[in-house]
């Protein structure tokens, strides 16, 4: 019967191989299998002492047949794709000293962690440390298993030896010799609606104003599902065929190198909703996302070298709606379109430069405003600038919903008074102006320039107001 040496490591080219042995008593409960005695081989070793646990041993003489089979069996490594390869599991399987146990942390903890998941559905969160959830979860997978060893053990233990780290891996390989089932993400709520292809984007091309830091190669198809919310609404998304994988809300890089935090996943049925990363343990599997700001981010779902899928998330405002109350209708002396300092009360500490007698024939949007002007619409020309003083968020011209977005040559009359004059707010007065379209600015004076080269129409009315900033009225052809 030829010697199965499940304590060796792989044989030298001399032909030398190496034992590591368990130094104390078979029953101390610090592995899976006791030394192997060596007076119970079927061969004769010659064995020279190297120190207190590793021995070197020479195979002596016996059959070239039994001398192969043992070192075919001394060769053996872990197979599975998880496991082989990581140092520290390749001697769990093989050497006693070597076992996992409660307190250790790393990447070989996170491989079992990944495993435990996959295979037994481990509600665990793989992140390196065998603490008292890890070795819950081990005691469950060995229990279920009846990994005992009868020489000295009545019950399973919560460490990883020999015997475990065996079971892992040959239930590892027979996963993933099955053709993996491609990550779907589907949204419960809210609802997907069906949506008209955008002119703008150029047909099924996505446009992103952001960094993300995502491998498009993971991803190669690149047609992804969305999934639409408010800032600090949710939605709920269903994981399927994703045991094992991790799912992540990718937010995107801004300008300065920092992350702009546009939403994040939890999953409710833990306590304490840890944000942002969450460990799919069951199929399906539910998860939370949540809107932080208005902005586009992924939805990431990927097993470590498996499958993975993804799906945007789009946070946008709602509409606000017409501000409510009195529209000014007082105006410095000698001038007709641009309200003066004593004008009706707003919200805010400056009535001037509000807008007095619009055309009104269709709508009146207010770029950058915070509800100083009743009878507009407040809204952002881009998604990074559309916090409100009061915490909410104004809508986006842009918007490919409508409403909340502003169609283009829609809108009868436009303001915007205090706010930096950018190429944004350019493009988007320009789409939305329709015919004869009145446009009131109220702001620094060195803007000015580059709103009459933008817009070469002659001047309705022009001046300096009394807070200092320049009022310009221009209309539209």
């Amino acid at each position: 019967m030829p010697f199965v040496a499940d304590t060796f490591c792989n044989p030298g080219y001399d032909g030398t191989v190496w034992l590591a042995e368990k130094h104390s008593q078979p029953n101390d409960a610090q592995g899976d299998i006791p030394a192997p005695s060596l007076e119970s081989r079927e061969y004769t070793w010659q064995i020279d002492n190297r120190s207190d646990r590793l021995q070197r041993l020479r195979i002596g003489e016996h059959t070239d047949e039994s001398k192969s089979a043992a070192q075919s069996e001394i060769s053996m490594a872990l197979q599975s794709q998880l496991f082989r390869g990581n140092s520290k599991l390749e001697a769990a399987a093989v050497s006693d000293p070597a076992h996992i146990v409660q307190g250790d942390s790393g990447e070989h903890v996170r491989k079992i962690q990944l495993a435990l998941i996959q295979l037994d559905g481990a509600a665990l969160d793989p992140d390196g440390k065998y603490g008292p959830g890890t070795a819950a979860a081990v005691l469950a997978y060995k229990r279920k298993r009846n990994i005992i060893n009868l020489s000295y053990q009545k019950q399973a233990d919560n460490i990883v030896g020999k015997m475990t780290m065996a079971a892992l891996d040959r239930e590892m390989v027979a996963k993933e010799s099955v053709p993996a089932r491609p990550i779907q993400i589907k949204v419960l709520h809210p609802i997907p609606r069906a949506e008209a292809p955008s002119a703008s984007s150029g047909g099924s091309t996505l446009r992103l104003g952001f960094k993300f830091d995502v491998d498009p190669r993971d991803f190669p198809g690149g047609n992804f599902s969305k999934i639409r919310i408010t800032p600090n609404g949710f939605g709920s998304l269903e994981i399927v065929n994703g045991i094992g994988a991790t799912i992540r809300c990718l937010n995107p890089i801004n300008v300065i190198g920092g992350t702009t935090n546009i939403g994040e996943v939890f999953d409710p049925a833990l306590s304490g909703n840890q944000r942002n990363t969450v460990s799919v343990t069951r199929d399906p599997h539910v998860v939370h996302v949540k809107g932080l700001a208005p902005g586009d981010a992924f939805i990431e779902a990927k097993i470590v070298d498996g499958a993975a899928n993804m799906m945007i998330v789009e946070v946008r405002a709602a509409a606000l709606g017409v501000v409510p109350g009195q529209p000014p209708t007082k105006t410095p002396p000698g001038r007709t379109f641009v309200s003066s300092r004593d004008s009706e009360p707003c919200k805010g500490p400056v009535r001037s430069g509000r807008p007095v007698n619009p055309r009104g024939t269709g709508r009146k949007i207010n770029l950058w405003g915070e509800e100083e002007t009743p009878g507009f619409e407040d809204y952002a020309a881009d998604l990074q600038h559309s916090a409100m003083g009061n915490g909410t968020f104004r809508p986006w011209t842009e918007d490919t919903d409508r409403p909340p977005g502003v169609a283009s040559g829609t809108a009868s009359d436009i303001c915007t008074r205090g706010s930096p004059i950018l190429q944004v707010s350019i493009d988007a007065i320009r789409r939305m102006a329709g015919p004869k379209c009145r446009v009131t600015f109220s702001v620094n004076a060195k803007f000015i320039p580059l709103i009459k080269k933008e817009f070469p129409f002659p001047p309705l009315e022009e001046f300096t107001e009394e807070n200092g900033f320049q009022a310009l009225v221009l209309e539209f052809p």
